[in-house]
């Protein structure tokens, strides 16, 4: 299984460099073919001008978040915060939580700060996901601060699409 952390600046024009040292690899579509907005399943997202990131890791020549990130795979639907529009159990199933490892939870939360400051609108779009699970599920605006709580408290899910305001 593959996973990918893809974060939509809202109206930016050109991509910026992170400008300081990560273990993080931040790579964006405009400098890097690999990186692909997913037009046929995240319309929304997609559609939404700006710049596209992906937060990689490299292992063997390939780049994905694998390294970055896991789930909890067993936790039960019932703990989760599954929007509650959705009642399709095949949706749901693909609904775990974003854990991102220990060693660079620091780091994410660094680079996701200076990623909101480089949006005109101080917006971003944050999708994690992994194989499956193409259902579009577009979560309302939450600010940084409240993003990160919820990261580090396993509430924000593989396969919904958060949109990030500045604080």
């Amino acid at each position: 299984m593959s996973f990918e952390v893809n974060i939509l600046v809202v109206n930016q024009n050109k991509p910026l460099p992170i400008p300081f040292l990560s273990f993080i690899e931040v790579i964006n579509e405009v400098d890097d073919k690999m990186v692909l907005r997913l037009e046929c399943t995240w319309k929304f997202m997609s559609q939404t001008k700006g710049i596209w990131y992906s937060l990689v890791k490299e292992d063997d020549g390939i780049k994905n978040a694998f390294l970055l990130c896991t789930s909890d795979f067993e936790i039960e639907s019932e703990k989760l915060p599954i929007p509650f529009w959705i009642d399709d159990e095949d949706v749901i199933y693909n609904l775990t939580p974003l854990i991102i490892h220990k060693e660079y939870i620091e780091e994410f939360e660094v680079i996701l700060e200076f990623l909101v400051k480089q949006s005109p609108t101080s917006t971003l779009m944050f999708l994690a996901r992994y194989q499956g699970g193409d259902y579009e599920i577009i979560q309302g605006t939450i600010s940084l601060s409240n993003f990160i709580q919820d990261l580090k408290n396993k509430k924000i899910l593989f396969n919904v699409c958060y949109i990030i305001t500045n604080d």
